[in-house]
């Protein structure tokens, strides 16, 4: 059945569900209750969005599900699909994956949609709708240079936890997560984090990313399309929240 969301003016949490290996997802995040801003590029804002079944030979990638299976609704009447949207950010690790896109004809919104593999094919399990405004620092702001950064935390059961922080330009995602024995990890190169951690840097779809063992069982993974330099320099760091193990 088709999953109809009525849209809120500031950021929004978007439980959907759905059925994955462990049970039911479940969500949470750290609502900003401050007002918009205006839109200084125009007046046109969401309505609603809208995800559809995505048959699986069109689920076979993370960004084909998310592009075969959402709609938008603007307040101009007219709708948008994924298809057309912009892919900011695209990381899969394993079974699990971070989508974000910026939403056509829309000046100041974009969605962060995460995944679930299961078998051959994959599912979204949680949305976030993100204004871009100044930040009020709702979770643990990140270390200078990405202190303005805006930032939400999602919890998924049985698959881990995740933050996010951005801006117009940038976009920085962390997950804390269950490791599958089903999927192998991704291939990189071997690095040493400043803090003297081993990790592995990947690089994919246009983006840098590592990951390390945090803790049995669990892995940290990081990335953004901000310099690799700068992603090592936050992965090592272990005064932030998203390198400790979560209550998910």
């Amino acid at each position: 059945m088709d999953k109809m969301i009525r849209h809120k003016m500031f950021i929004v949490l978007l439980l959907l569900s759905a059925v994955i290996v462990s049970g039911c997802a479940t969500s949470e995040n750290a609502v900003n209750t401050s007002p918009p801003q205006p839109d200084k590029l125009g007046s046109v804002d969401i309505r609603l969005v809208k995800t559809i079944p995505v048959p699986q030979e069109k689920a076979q990638t993370p960004a084909d599900t998310v592009r075969n299976g959402v709609i938008w609704t603007l307040t101009n009447g007219h709708t948008v699909t994924a298809e057309k949207a912009k892919q900011v950010l695209n990381i899969d690790f394993q079974n699990t994956a971070v989508v974000d896109v910026k939403v056509p004809d829309v000046s100041k919104w974009f969605y962060i949609f995460y995944l679930h593999k299961v078998k051959k094919s994959w599912s979204i399990i949680g949305v976030v709708g993100a204004q871009v405004f100044h930040s009020n620092h709702i979770v643990q702001p990140l270390p200078a240079p990405y202190e303005h950064l805006i930032g939400t935390r999602t919890a998924e059961t049985g698959v881990g936890t995740f933050w996010l922080y951005y801006d117009a330009q940038s976009v920085i995602s962390m997950g804390n997560i269950k490791i599958s024995t089903e999927y192998p990890l991704p291939k990189g190169k071997r690095v040493t984090l400043p803090n003297g951690q081993s990790a592995t840097l990947v690089r994919q779809n246009g983006v840098n990313f590592v990951y390390y063992p945090s803790s049995p069982g669990r892995f940290v993974w990081i990335g953004g399309n901000v310099p690799y330099r700068s992603i090592l320099q936050l992965a090592g760091n272990k005064d932030l929240s998203f390198t400790q193990t979560p209550l998910d």
